[in-house]
């Protein structure tokens, strides 16, 4: 674990050093360990996002009864809109 810790600190001081090789340890080491910061990151955004629009939806579907379908099971919840209102749902653009 040591080394890899040293690999992942090699990483980050070479950051802006672009002379050099790295050896593969020091590579793959910095690399899964970037990727695994930025999937914690994204995972956390998106859980954020989806718990809104999840929340919006049941707002949604307690006011108009009549145009949503909730379905739920053991393993799943589901609430289907039949005409969602403009703005409702994640929006994944920028």
């Amino acid at each position: 674990m040591n080394k890899i810790a040293a690999a992942i600190a090699r990483g980050f001081k070479g950051l802006l050093r672009f002379s050099g090789r790295s050896s593969r340890t020091d590579f793959w080491s910095f690399a899964i360990f970037v990727f695994l910061i930025v999937f914690g990151i994204w995972m956390s955004v998106m859980s954020v996002e989806m718990s809104r629009a999840l929340g919006e939806a049941h707002q949604y579907a307690g006011q108009h009864p009549e145009d949503v379908t909730i379905t739920t099971s053991a393993t799943q919840y589901s609430i289907k809109v039949k005409n969602p209102p403009p703005g409702m749902g994640p929006d994944f653009g920028f």
